[in-house]
């Protein structure tokens, strides 16, 4: 019954780089293609940060 947290994490993240893709294409691809969300969370996080 538990969630493994792996699991919770990337559905966590599929969430937000569908919610920080914009415009059609980008969002699309986003809810389609979960690395892709991953990546666009990922890249936002690094630049909050300062690292990019």
């Amino acid at each position: 019954m538990f969630v493994d947290l792996s699991k919770l994490a990337s559905f966590i993240l599929w969430i937000a780089g569908v919610v920080i893709a914009k415009g059609f294409w980008s969002t699309f691809f986003a809810v389609v293609i979960p690395p892709y969300a991953w990546y666009l969370a990922v890249e936002s996080l690094l630049q909050v940060w300062g690292v990019i």
